[in-house]
């Protein structure tokens, strides 16, 4: 969808303003770099909130319940 609207603005864009190809090139190179990063984030969860003090957020396991209150 975002793909397809910043192609779509360009074409309107460039029959408002008479500079055909430019502003379609232009809406298709913001469209496809939108639409890899949405993508991007999709698969690689970037941007996905955790629970404060969570294990996998520390990396160290100190939030798990077996070792907490051990020295």
């Amino acid at each position: 969808m975002i793909f397809l609207g910043l192609v779509l603005g360009g074409v309107a864009l460039d029959k408002k303003f008479s500079t055909s190809p430019w502003l379609t090139l232009v809406g298709t190179a913001f469209g496809g770099t939108a639409a890899f990063y949405t993508l991007y984030k999709a698969i690689y969860g970037i941007g996905r909130k955790r629970a404060p003090g969570s294990s996998s957020e520390r990396g160290d396991g100190s939030n798990d319940e077996s070792t907490r209150g051990r020295s």
